[in-house]
């Protein structure tokens, strides 16, 4: 699928779209669901998103902080989740050498 650019302020970060599909339970509410990869020191700048986020790691450790809150390393196998519209003020690879990878699911309005 087509590859999102995002914004980074260090090494490389892609984020690709590896589904997207309508929640047949939740009428006008959909789900997509991408695979953010972060090269060694990667990261992207402050964003936002317009839904509920959750995100599991897949590879590596990420560092992530919401609005003001502290910087939490997340590694391979852990998972965090962030409210509509929250600042993700960090969002980092945890490693200069290895890359890190999350997959996230991000639940919106329909289209």
């Amino acid at each position: 699928m087509a590859e999102e650019a995002r914004p980074n302020t260090g090494g490389d970060v892609v984020s690709e779209i590896v589904f997207k599909v309508p929640l047949p339970n939740a009428p006008g509410k959909e789900v997509t669901l991408y695979r953010v990869k972060y090269g060694p020191s990667g990261a992207q700048a402050p964003h936002s998103q317009p839904g509920f986020t959750l995100s599991y790691v897949l590879e590596g450790s990420v560092v992530i902080a919401v609005g003001d809150g502290p910087e939490t390393q997340y590694s391979k196998g852990e998972v965090f989740s962030e409210n509509p519209f929250e600042v993700r003020a960090v969002a980092r690879n945890a490693s200069s050498e290895r890359p890190a990878t999350t997959l996230v699911f991000l639940v919106t309005d329909s289209e």
